[in-house]
């Protein structure tokens, strides 16, 4: 269930530096540092996303008192929060593109 979601977050990252050091010349010192911070958060969600299937796949992995569950949910929580911050930054992003470019 979590292996997609690391998958397209790797996905996401690959991208990401591809995207930022083919652009990098056109870019402002703010775009590259957005773009920076975007892929340190990417790498935080595809971390968090790999320990959490590596926890989920593990044998008895809540054991009988339970002990896996909120470093399972600290994960997941870690995970969606970086998914907000890279919306955050990639809309950051954008405004500072609409604001640069000339129309």
């Amino acid at each position: 269930l979590v292996a997609p979601s690391a998958l397209s977050a790797a996905g996401l990252l690959i991208f990401s530096i591809w995207r930022l050091r083919s652009c990098r010349h056109v870019l402002c010192r703010e775009e590259k540092i957005l773009g920076l911070f975007e892929q340190m958060v990417l790498l935080m969600v595809l971390l968090a996303l790999a320990f959490l299937s590596f926890l989920l796949s593990w044998r008895n992995y809540t054991g009988p008192d339970g002990r896996f569950r909120i470093p399972a949910a600290v994960l997941g929580g870690t995970a969606g929060a970086g998914v907000c911050a890279v919306a955050t930054l990639r809309m950051r992003m954008a405004l500072l593109e609409s604001r640069l470019t000339s129309i």
